[in-house]
């Protein structure tokens, strides 16, 4: 008897496509006005971003410490200068990099360690909490972030993904390889080695249970690849003698400024999805 034919039809795979992004809260095509992606198209209408709620929480999930803010945004001249400076600053090793969980934030407001190249506007905050069940790194800020990682249309977006995948939004953990916003990312890839020493010391500290890489910059920083062949053989991440899952999809802001890449998104994230429930990850 021939086995029955369980293969997906093709229009079967385009509904599965749309309810997918329904789920998401994108349902339409809006090329020249992105924030229409969202449910509500109220400009004025409070956001729930992963990292921005309307009461504010702790930054830190950890011994109920008290949120630590960014300092106030630098002049454009100190931006320059900044910039100007980014290659004399101390090679990594001559620069202590935080010692503890507890740590991080302080360090990142002010360490030399992280001036970038390329960086405008303040330092923007991750949002961290210890041995989290999911840590999304990005490589940089949004433009429209404000105070904290995620707090801006990239991260309505992404919080609304994570709702298709059972996680919510405080099981995750957001960080990113720099803590400025740049208009010329690839500079930073002069220190890629730089970076990579700092991104992989700061996964040790948060050690989470699994991690995704959002975008390009991301992958070739933590991985050595680039995200295409990142996807192609997915990897595991070797900290302190134990593998971290990690997978790989594109940064939010590429959905926004392409929406043809949607259908790209929507496969990576429901390979994200069944990753996530063999590791145990998200909520049954």
């Amino acid at each position: 008897m021939a086995s029955p034919d369980t293969s997906f039809s093709a229009q079967q795979e385009l509904d599965s496509y749309w309810e997918w992004w329904r789920s998401a809260g994108v349902e339409h095509d809006y090329r020249e006005i992105p924030r229409e992606w969202f449910e509500s198209a109220d400009d004025s209408a409070a956001v729930s971003a992963p990292v921005a709620k309307q009461n504010a929480e702790p930054l830190i999930e950890q011994n109920n410490a008290p949120p630590v803010r960014p300092a106030p945004s630098p002049p454009l001249a100190e931006a320059h200068m900044q910039r100007d400076n980014a290659n004399t600053q101390p090679a990594e090793q001559n620069v202590p990099l935080p010692d503890s969980f507890d740590d991080i934030l302080p360090w990142w407001q002010s360490s030399p360690a992280l001036t970038m190249a390329s960086g405008l506007g303040p330092r923007i905050l991750p949002v961290l909490k210890s041995q989290p069940k999911l840590l999304i790194i990005s490589d940089m800020p949004e433009e429209d972030d404000e105070e904290i990682l995620f707090s801006g249309a990239s991260g309505r977006l992404l919080s609304n993904i994570l709702g298709t995948v059972n996680i919510e939004t405080d099981q995750a953990a957001f960080l990113s390889l720099w803590p400025q916003y740049s208009l010329a990312p690839e500079m930073e890839m002069d220190k890629q080695a730089h970076w990579n020493i700092i991104t992989s010391h700061l996964m040790e500290l948060i050690a989470p249970q699994s991690i995704i890489l959002c975008g390009k910059l991301a992958n070739l920083v933590v991985t050595g690849n680039d995200l295409a062949e990142n996807r192609r053989s997915l990897p595991n991440i070797n900290h302190d003698g134990r593998s971290i899952p990690a997978d790989v999809s594109l940064h939010p802001r590429t959905l926004l400024a392409r929406p043809t890449m949607k259908r790209v998104a929507w496969k990576d994230w429901l390979r994200i999805g069944e990753s996530l429930n063999e590791v145990g990850a998200v909520q049954p």
